[in-house]
């Protein structure tokens, strides 16, 4: 990284310390690129339903890091560099509000782009003082005393906004694309009547490029014992809530019949539907169930659902990979098996670890 060097008595100039400044967004700047390599991606900014409820979005905080010449204007008194690239980030505090108004036909939805990109704003003007050489004691206002206001600051910044697709027969309508320069975030669906926007109406993109760092694990810990005799799925309390993205599941079962027999349990509950069918690596059972050791190769997530459990504590490690293609819940479901009376019981400190990869 670049350093200026000044010395006792010396006259500054204007660029000594613009570049005091543009030097470690440089080195910054590099250093970006060397870890996010140089494709867009973006952290936070959640997508909700106004506080208020209206046809409009709310887009909350968030950072956005894309490939930008280094000036694309002169930067004071140095010129424009738009020759060099660089990872510059784009910082958006507080929230936007989007508007979505629906289609005016009947029958007809619409689907809106939130989309964002980054944007070099020079702002925050003020009538700065400037030598007056002819006398000294009684500085310009502003350059050469025109009085005129000057931008202080160059900031990186963030441009939000809802693309309009075109209104079609509800089931038809598409999702724009983004426009130049931009990556698109969510999809929002409007149709004709609809007063309110509604979480359920807002998706993620798959192609978002968030980030979610690999290696940051999502842990959900059962603190209660479950406990079923019902032969109907229920959801056990051990769920991770999973982004876009490749994830590698770990689950560690502490099981215990009230009886020798069977029970049942369900992985493939990600917002209740099938979603993973097909898209998940071959998964492994690990333990020692009724007092036997295991070791079970299962090719889907839909189910283990006759699985021989005795009095005593059984233990089962269960893991798989999936590709999660649009945002959800996984939650791990039991039931009594059909074929027999003994409850369902998964113990206290059973764990399910979700790691991105």
């Amino acid at each position: 990284m670049d350093r200026q060097i000044f010395y006792v008595s010396e006259v500054l100039l204007d660029t000594d310390l613009l570049n005091m400044s543009k030097n470690p967004m440089v080195g910054l700047g590099y250093a970006l690129q060397d870890i996010l390599g140089t494709g867009t991606g973006v952290s936070g900014f959640p997508c909700t339903a106004t506080t208020v409820p209206s046809l409009a979005v709310m887009v909350g905080a968030g950072r956005i890091y894309s490939l930008q010449n280094i000036d694309g204007t002169a930067y004071g008194s140095l010129p424009a560099d738009v020759t060099d690239q660089l990872i510059k980030q784009g910082i958006q505090q507080g929230s936007v509000t989007l508007a979505t108004p629906a289609p005016a036909a009947a029958g007809q939805s619409i689907n809106y782009l939130i989309e964002a990109s980054y944007q070099d704003v020079d702002t925050t003007l003020v009538v700065p003082p400037f030598y007056n050489a002819s006398n000294p004691s009684v500085p310009f206002s502003g350059e050469n005393g025109n009085g005129a206001p000057l931008p202080t600051q160059r900031k990186g910044t963030v441009v939000l906004q809802a693309k309009a697709g075109a209104a079609a027969a509800t089931g038809s309508q598409v999702t724009p694309a983004p426009d130049a320069g931009f990556v698109g975030l969510y999809s929002v669906t409007v149709a004709n009547g609809q007063a309110t926007v509604t979480a359920a109406n807002i998706a993620q993109l798959q192609s978002a490029p968030f980030f979610n760092p690999p290696g940051s694990p999502l842990v959900s810990h059962l603190g209660a014992n479950f406990v079923s005799t019902s032969t109907a799925l229920a959801d056990t309390g051990l769920v991770v809530n999973l982004p876009v993205g490749t994830f590698a599941i770990e689950m560690f079962l502490n099981l215990n019949g009230t009886t020798s027999g069977t029970q049942g349990i369900n992985l493939n509950a990600l917002n209740g539907t099938a979603v993973f069918a097909g898209n998940e690596s071959l998964g492994t059972a690990v333990g020692s169930i009724a007092g036997t050791p295991n070791n079970t190769l299962f090719p889907g997530l839909e189910s283990l659902s006759a699985i021989s459990v005795a009095p005593t504590v059984d233990v089962l490690v269960i893991k798989f990979s999936v590709v999660v293609s649009a945002a959800g819940t996984l939650k791990l479901q039991a039931s009594q098996h059909s074929a027999s009376a003994n409850a369902v019981n998964i113990l206290q400190g059973s764990y399910m670890i979700a790691t991105k990869v």
